[in-house]
């Protein structure tokens, strides 16, 4: 048995797959086997594979067809082969800092499931990093009743030998669920597992999900940046030094603040509610439900322009999540700004292509701008994906007898 197994899923980002892959032979921990599983990946992939296999013998490649969903299947079936003492994952287009194998290593000595300080690297070159305990029994009921998902792939890590006792493992997620979040309530739901948020920051994430308009020269040269930057012998005190200016204020009690906000909401306060929700903000306590109550409450409140700024900072601490970019967008329309609405509903759309209440909301954009067609066919795919859903039949009803008062 090895130290650790590292998966990485790969779709159509061949190049950048050769720095993430880099990250991965730089760890001070050299004990690894490496599994690199293809869905549906282009003949650029196979190729950058068989040489790096060749070069590596710890590394193996798992080339498949486009499966189902992120070929969620094609992960598990590669696991079946895996030596590892523990897992640890990748994304394709992210980077690890050269201490993030031997902090999980160490970390998933006392426990089952483990993931690091989540750092985003952002399109400006700064970073932001997610404050979160997963062994809060707050924050895993949001992760397994929402949407709030506190970390991807990239800084999570599990032991083997509980990944073989869950139910499924990796299988392809409901299509208004993030894939890794799937995973990940599989752990929560199982009983007796220790779970554990390591305040150490070891990876970085490079979401594609912000970056859809750059060409490849630009993603690389973004990775060979911050590849050089963590390479610098200071690097690891300026990450961790940005990250405490972002948490300056993580000994008050955010609890006590919530539980405030919560109560002024339910009684009527809106103002004060929005004033505490902003209050977790500022403190840096701010987790995906803060942001959007917060944005909720501004909005209830009338102060639209204040809310489309917690929501753009939202976006931006939230780079996976569609609600930041839905709840703009409805600003946009209800402002009667549809160029805005449309544009923040099709980034959306790039995050979650088959949420059906975001085709719903793109659709009531594009009739309301004219354009029938199109809104015709967005709502069919909101009725397809979510055919329960009575609102959406009814839309769809109007539009296809030519109404135009389909809202």
């Amino acid at each position: 048995m090895t130290e650790a197994t590292v998966l990485i899923p790969t779709h159509d980002h061949a190049d950048t797959l050769r720095r993430s892959i880099a990250s991965v032979r730089d760890q001070t921990v050299q004990d690894f086997e490496l599994f690199v599983v293809g869905d549906g990946a282009p003949p650029r992939t196979d190729e950058i594979m068989r040489e790096l296999c060749a070069e590596d013998e710890r590394i193996r490649y798992f080339p498949h067809g486009k499966g189902p969903r992120h070929g969620e299947r094609y992960r598990h079936e590669a696991l079946e082969d895996a030596r590892g003492r523990i897992v640890c994952y990748l994304c394709d287009d992210d980077l690890w800092l050269p201490h993030h194998l031997e902090t999980m290593v160490n970390a998933l000595t006392g426990f089952d499931f483990v993931h690091t300080i989540p750092v985003v690297g952002l399109e400006d070159r700064t970073i932001a990093a997610q404050a979160g305990d997963l062994a809060d029994p707050a924050v895993q009921s949001e992760m397994k009743t929402g949407r709030f998902n506190l970390f991807g792939p990239t800084c999570a890590g599990h032991t083997l030998a509980g990944y073989r006792n869950l139910p499924h493992g990796w299988h392809p997620a409901p299509p208004d669920l993030q894939t890794d979040l799937h995973m990940w309530r599989q752990w929560l739901a199982e009983p007796g597992m220790r779970f554990c948020s390591v305040t150490v920051a070891s990876t970085l994430h490079l979401p594609t999900s912000r970056r859809t308009d750059w060409s490849m020269e630009r993603r690389l040269e973004e990775m060979d940046y911050w590849a050089a930057r963590i390479r610098e012998p200071g690097f690891r005190d300026w990450l961790t030094a940005e990250i405490l200016r972002q948490w300056r204020a993580a000994l008050l009690y955010p609890n006590t603040i919530r539980e405030l906000a919560q109560f002024a909401d339910a009684s009527g306060k809106i103002p004060h509610a929005a004033q505490l929700y902003g209050m977790l903000n500022v403190l840096g306590w701010a987790n995906p439900a803060n942001r959007i109550a917060h944005a909720r409450m501004l909005m209830r409140a009338g102060r639209t322009g204040a809310a489309l700024e917690v929501l753009r900072v939202a976006a931006k601490f939230m780079p996976s999540d569609p609600r930041p970019l839905v709840l703009s967008a409805k600003i946009h329309m209800d402002a009667e700004r549809f160029d805005e609405a449309e544009t923040e509903l099709r980034r959306a759309l790039v995050l979650g292509p088959d949420f059906p209440r975001v085709q719903f909301q793109l659709a009531q954009c594009l009739r309301r701008m004219g354009r029938h067609e199109e809104a015709l066919a967005a709502a069919r795919r909101a009725v397809e994906l979510a055919p329960a859903e009575a609102s959406f039949r009814k839309f769809l009803t109007k539009l296809e007898g030519g109404g135009r008062q389909a809202d």
